[in-house]
């Protein structure tokens, strides 16, 4: 019931920033690089866990030189760890899949030139579709759904930078990003345990 509330507040405010101001809209997607940031048990080494995101954003201008930019995302976060047990090394992985809404703040640098520095900033609120956690060991492989250890919402702050590149007609500009993601929520239910996401991520895109 919280999620879906806090759903409608983020909606509501995009409505009510968006009104009559001129849009464009598009789609990015790439890859990130995730950890969990925790108080991590003597002996765990963690290490960034490879994922994707697919998504599509609209930029509303409040000025050349500003544009409110909300975006929905498929995103795959998680972590990747080892430790050592009985001389045997154990590695696992946790992949978390959510469906994500950033609400950022995009300023132009250069708005009226083919090449267009930027700076994003903003929070997003996420809601989660999947989780599983991976260990092998010794050869073996072991795979289990952990969707009901997860919490089902996530949220936290966006900073990042691109460029794009104008090039008119169907395509109005390419883009490429880097954004990194900081989770304020411990994602997961066990209250002995401390785990938040944060991410690197890299987009490309075209703006349509």
């Amino acid at each position: 019931m919280k999620s879906i509330k806090l759903m409608c507040v983020v909606l509501a405010v995009m409505f009510i920033l968006t009104i009559n101001l001129s849009a464009q809209g598009g789609i990015k997607g790439g890859f990130n690089l995730s950890k969990f940031y925790s108080i991590e048990p003597i002996g765990l080494e963690q290490k960034y866990l490879a994922g994707f995101q697919v998504g599509l954003f609209k930029g509303f201008n409040i000025s050349p030189s500003v544009q409110i930019q909300p975006e929905i995302f498929f995103i795959q976060k998680g972590t990747k760890m080892s430790y050592t047990l009985d001389v045997v090394e154990v590695i696992g992985k946790v992949k978390i899949s959510y469906f994500e809404i950033p609400l950022l703040l995009k300023f132009n640098i250069k708005p009226e030139t083919s090449v267009n520095p930027y700076l994003i900033a903003g929070p997003y609120v996420a809601f989660r579709t999947k989780a599983t956690q991976t260990v092998e060991s010794g050869g073996v492989k072991e795979s289990e759904d952990i969707k009901d250890e997860v919490k089902s919402t996530d949220f936290g702050i966006i900073g990042g930078a691109g460029v794009e590149f104008k090039v008119g007609g169907l395509v109005k500009c390419v883009l490429a990003e880097i954004r990194y993601e900081l989770g304020l929520a411990d994602i997961v239910k066990d209250e002995d345990s401390k785990a938040k996401n944060s991410s690197i991520v890299f987009n490309v895109g075209v703006g349509l």
